[in-house]
């Protein structure tokens, strides 16, 4: 104590002025309201002060002012007088802490494969190098998952970091759009994720005008699925002939697609209605299976069927190269009776039975080429020449339905040409397939009818809502029912 008054009255009696009076050189400013937040740095230990200092601020004072002062020096710091900033300038400002390096996520191997049961999909896993009781049980938890064993499509992510590459997750979505998914658990086994129906059924339209003389490239070109294009000219092969088409005639097609989210097709797409107009008259279709028989047919807005005694173009997408009558034969160069209808079209073109009946004969035939004997009863029977094959598993006695493939064009026999001859016997005579009456099925009638009408008016509201531009046309999928 006696030390710090020597010190002070020693200060106040050096010279009363100082060129170097300048408080910034022994106090600092405090710091600015907002700097607060900011981190102060590391205290400096002053060196004891230069000999002289400025006795102004001093003067005046008495020796109890110079006792308080003295006392307050046991209690505040030296370094809040000498480089201190600040109130809190005797506090240890602490050392700034580096950001800890954001950690890499992890990144897996990913495989996709497919598999037709539970072995195969444990055997494929096991060969990528898992262990072989981890990947037979994740096989398990898979199809208990599904509650099926089907053919299915795999995408599984393999964590490498061990000895032996182990499954981080695994999906499994089966050709119906049912997928799950297994995510490897803390007690290293799986959690399940559960089964989620991806798939829907979507109703699609589209329409088009005739540019070619063969039906089938104005329907591709249109936007008909190739797959659909058959059932299209089906539909109408009792009331059109597909060998004169005009151009300028409209079509239109609507179906049903069963699709993933991601727009993976899971089924084939299902046609359900038709339209074709020519000369300014339009017929349309629609699908409908009765309840007592297992394949769909087409009915109109009333619920007559389309179909008649015998379809009047036996063959997809063809073209009329020769008509019914007298003409000259192409081989022989002769004059000679043409007693039925050429139709062109590729080697390969199905050939489909005109009707319901039975086969009378299935062989090799000298000019006939290749020749197939419907009988229909009633002493009408159809034929069918220069095909290239037989429809694999038929044979004489067969029973064949109508729209049934019974062969394909070909050549065969006296042909300049891959075609299909097509004739219609009534009795023992020749009749034109193009101008015979054919006998109309009968219409729906009583539960039947109104089963029909109103799955018609259900698919006509699904085709507004298709070309509704506001909201698709879709609905959810038929879940899978659990199979064993």
């Amino acid at each position: 104590m006696e030390q710090v008054i020597a010190r002070i009255v020693e200060a106040a009696a050096m010279e009363t002025e100082s060129t170097s009076f300048n408080p910034r050189t022994w106090v600092s400013p405090a710091p600015p309201a907002d700097s607060v937040s900011q981190i102060a740095p590391e205290p400096v230990v002053s060196e004891a002060p230069p000999a002289k200092r400025p006795t102004a601020l001093w003067v005046g004072g008495s020796v109890i002012g110079l006792a308080a002062m003295a006392g307050l020096a046991l209690l505040v710091p030296w370094g809040a007088f000498f480089g201190k900033p600040g109130a809190e300038a005797h506090q240890s400002a602490p050392a700034p802490v580096a950001a800890a390096a954001p950690m890499a996520a992890p990144r897996y191997d990913t495989r996709i494969f497919p598999a037709a049961d539970m072995n195969e999909l444990g055997l494929s896993l096991e060969e990528m190098g898992i262990d072989t009781g981890d990947a037979y049980f994740a096989a398990e938890e898979v199809i208990a998952a599904l509650g099926t064993m089907e053919p299915m499509t795999v995408t599984v992510e393999l964590d490498s970091k061990g000895a032996k590459p182990a499954i981080h997750s695994l999906t499994a979505e089966l050709e119906n759009g049912a997928a799950i998914r297994l995510i490897r658990a803390g007690d290293g086994g799986f959690k399940r994720e559960s089964v989620v129906e991806t798939a829907q059924v979507r109703v699609r339209q589209v329409g088009g005008t005739i540019k070619h003389n063969i039906f089938y490239l104005s329907a591709v070109e249109a936007g008909i699925p190739n797959s659909l294009v058959s059932d299209f000219t089906k539909a109408f092969a009792f009331d059109i002939d597909w060998g004169q088409i005009k151009p300028g005639d409209r079509f239109s097609a609507t179906w049903e697609e069963n699709v993933t989210r991601a727009g993976r097709e899971v089924e084939p797409p299902r046609l359900i209605a038709v339209e074709y107009e020519t000369d300014g008259i339009k017929r349309s279709f629609y699908a409908f299976t009765p309840p007592d028989e297992a394949e769909p047919r087409w009915f109109d807005e009333g619920g007559q069927g389309n179909a008649r005694s015998l379809m009047r173009t036996p063959v997809d997408g063809a073209r009329i190269t020769s008509r019914f009558g007298v003409r000259k034969h192409p081989i022989y160069n002769i004059q000679k009776a043409h007693n039925g209808v050429d139709f062109a079209a590729p080697t390969g073109t199905p050939i489909f039975a005109a009707g319901k009946g039975t086969v009378i004969f299935q062989a090799m035939a000298g000019g006939a080429g290749n020749l197939i004997k419907i009988d229909h009863g009633d002493g009408l029977e159809t034929r069918y020449m220069h095909l290239n094959a037989f429809a694999e598993g038929q044979g004489v006695g067969a029973s064949v339905m109508q729209g049934q493939v019974i062969g394909y064009v070909g050549t065969t026999g006296g042909s300049t040409g891959p075609h299909l001859h097509f004739e219609i016997r009534t009795d023992g005579n020749y009749v034109d397939p193009l101008s015979f009456e054919n006998t109309v099925t009968e219409a729906l009638t009583g539960a039947e009818l109104r089963m029909y009408l109103a799955q018609r008016k259900a698919t006509s509201a699904e085709i507004a809502a298709a070309n509704s531009p506001k909201k698709p046309a879709a609905k959810p999928a038929a879940k899978p029912k659990p199979q064993g």
